[in-house]
């Protein structure tokens, strides 16, 4: 096992700081890792163990009522190579029919009650797996073609979408893709290809588009690059949002104007685009840490 007391007071560190509810994991961590001199490989190796204990949690927190080493513990069962101590932990939890329960059902009640009634019981491991990583190209700066040729000189292995026009599979790891000079550059953005279809049902013979949930802004980004003619407007009851907008569509060429939600009244737009409650869930299997902060209030609050 690859495991050192360095890489385990970073990853304990990074543990006892990280605030689901205010922090996304992602941004969270490079700011972490930007104050340290840590190298990519242990940067992944913290990374991956961080996803890998909010992915399975529930489990964590019945072994740590018996041990105090937390880190160790997830090093260990990551790598599926747990000592003697924690093998016995294991047997006496899968004796009491609680393992897989704890293990693949790691969700809050609330969000594992929806999953079950919507998906079934096989759902919750395809939950609980790593996603595939989707990419949207920026036709506002560059072509697929060329943004696919850049990627595999850099090393990715990608492959275009079956469907969306923009969107790009990378199949090796992307660990790293935020920090590539592609990305900072805007010449794509992290977005699932469902969104991206969405998206291309705007009609684009209008010229005024409004996105009522925008959330972050994803699929107002892709509008913009899709349908470049189109004054796009957003807005969102959570406007602290609204400065992550504002960055992306800088980093990607655009303009998107932002306005409060109670001031929408009297406006006319040929298209009003509504993703409502926007709560985030429909990406939980690429945010694993979000589980932890959906839950049946801030639905309520959100619709």
């Amino acid at each position: 096992m690859r495991y050192n007391r360095f890489l385990e007071s970073h990853l304990l560190n990074i543990l006892n700081n990280f605030d689901a509810g205010k922090d996304k994991a992602d941004i969270f961590l490079k700011k972490y890792f930007k104050g340290t001199n840590l190298g990519k490989r242990d940067r992944t190796w913290i990374r991956d163990r961080f996803f890998f204990y909010m992915r399975h949690r529930l489990l964590f927190d019945r072994i740590m009522e018996m041990r105090t080493d937390l880190c160790v513990v997830i090093a260990m069962l990551y790598e599926n190579e747990p000592d003697e101590e924690l093998n016995k932990l294991i047997d006496e939890i899968k004796k009491k029919g609680e393992f897989d329960i704890l293990f693949d059902h790691s969700f809050p009640i609330f969000l594992k009650n929806k999953i079950k009634e919507m998906y079934g019981d096989k759902y919750y491991k395809w939950f609980n797996s790593q996603s595939e990583i989707v990419l949207r190209t920026n036709f506002r700066k560059i072509e697929k073609e060329t943004l696919m040729s850049k990627l595999s000189e850099d090393g990715y292995s990608v492959f275009p979408t079956e469907i969306s026009p923009a969107g790009i599979i990378v199949e090796n790891s992307s660990s790293n893709l935020k920090n590539s000079p592609l990305f900072q550059n805007g010449l794509f953005e992290f977005q699932d290809e469902s969104s991206q279809l969405a998206t291309l049902l705007i009609n684009r013979t209008f010229n005024t588009f409004f996105d009522a949930c925008a959330g972050s802004g994803g699929k107002s980004l892709a509008a913009a690059t899709f349908f470049p003619h189109i004054q796009i407007t957003i807005s969102d009851i959570r406007e602290h949002l609204f400065k992550e907008i504002r960055s992306r569509s800088k980093r990607s060429g655009t303009v998107i104007d932002t306005i409060k939600y109670q001031e929408t009244e009297d406006k006319l737009f040929d298209t009003v685009f509504i993703d409502a409650p926007c709560s985030g869930s429909g990406v939980l299997r690429r945010n694993p840490c979000d589980r932890w902060t959906i839950n049946e209030k801030n639905i309520k609050d959100i619709i």
